[in-house]
């Protein structure tokens, strides 16, 4: 769908979009002690990724946020991702899809944190060894 938006309602839209992402790294930065688990980790890698592409930089390249769900051929795994493909259709804009994140814990879904296309193996092998 095309939308005409002012460019001062554009901009500001934009920011506290920036705002989000940046409070959302420091707010889980904060609560956490020298070592962080792996759902603070991905929380915070997921901030630091949709922040750097929320001005610029084609989105569909970063499979965790484009996508909503996405399986490999050769493997039974089932990947999901945060779907904005899906609202910026449906909208014009893109978000993450409801019911991936838990805003009152401030961590993704147990059963979405686990099947998210963010590294997980690479970063389950690192928190294995600890």
């Amino acid at each position: 769908p095309f939308f005409a938006v002012q460019s001062r309602t554009m901009a500001r839209f934009l920011h506290g979009t920036i705002n989000k992402y940046c409070f959302l790294f420091e707010y889980i930065k904060s609560q956490t002690a020298d070592r962080y688990s792996l759902p603070e980790t991905i929380v915070m890698i997921l901030a630091l990724r949709s922040l750097r592409l929320n001005m610029s930089g084609i989105i569909a390249k970063e499979s965790v946020l484009w996508r909503d769900h996405a399986q490999r051929q050769y493997l039974e795994i089932e990947r999901e991702g945060l779907g904005l493909y899906k609202t910026s259709k449906d909208y014009g804009l893109g978000w993450w899809l409801p019911g991936k994140f838990d805003w009152d814990n401030w961590r993704f879904k147990n059963d979405v944190g686990e099947r998210l296309m963010v590294g997980n193996n690479i970063l389950l092998g690192e928190y294995g060894d600890r």
